[in-house]
């Protein structure tokens, strides 16, 4: 009894410290508006300010975290891949592409989500496509021979299994061949979720249609 009724008034003790600090600290993450965040920036922000808004070394990133979701503007997304669950957080609302596009280094939209975001379809697809390229790898010795080419095409293609639901998506996380991110474009898209426009990385035209 008398730990638990220790940890209720350090729980009291320590939101009463972050209640005093919520101006000094909303300013703060003012400054992170339209950012994508992870939580190790949390913990690196939690860390240098710590003294300034007078927070005791015992206040955990988690309590930090938690608190700021709940009684400010804090946002948690996560993305349950089946190897790791990638957790996101933003300042206030950021387009979910821009999100996304933070999963994987130099990641890019490509397939049926190019051909959204190029308007070369009038549908709503419920699944997003991520390219993520695999290093490059010295070419076979035997070089290009048609019956591998048409050895290739008669198997059935390859069906990701990196795929994590989202809301009402479901987001593909593809390991593309190494092209050196040829045909890959930045480009100002309209959100499809919402949270105004973001600038992405995308397949351009010709390189999409080469996809599908």
């Amino acid at each position: 009894m008398k730990y638990i009724y220790f940890i209720g008034l350090r729980r009291m003790w320590m939101v009463t410290r972050l209640q005093i600090a919520r101006p000094d600290i909303l300013r703060t993450f003012d400054e992170y508006a339209g950012q994508v965040l992870r939580r190790r920036d949390i913990e690196r922000i939690l860390a240098e300010h710590r003294s300034a808004w007078r927070l005791a070394q015992s206040t955990r990133v988690n309590e930090f975290i938690e608190y700021l979701s709940k009684r400010a503007s804090l946002k948690r997304l996560e993305f349950q891949f089946p190897l790791r669950k990638e957790t996101r957080f933003t300042w206030g609302e950021v387009p979910l592409e821009a999100v996304l596009l933070t999963l994987k280094p130099d990641c890019h939209f490509s397939h049926y989500t190019a051909m959204q975001m190029h308007d070369l379809t009038e549908q709503d697809p419920k699944t997003v496509y991520i390219n993520f390229e695999q290093p490059p790898k010295p070419p076979p010795a035997q070089g290009l021979a048609q019956g591998r080419i048409d050895g290739a095409f008669a198997r059935k293609p390859r069906v990701t299994s990196n795929v994590a639901r989202f809301r009402d998506l479901r987001i593909c996380v593809l390991n593309g061949k190494h092209t050196g991110y040829s045909g890959v474009e930045s480009r100002e898209v309209e959100s499809s979720r919402g949270g105004g426009r973001a600038i992405v990385r995308v397949t351009e035209i010709e390189r999409t249609l080469i996809d599908i």
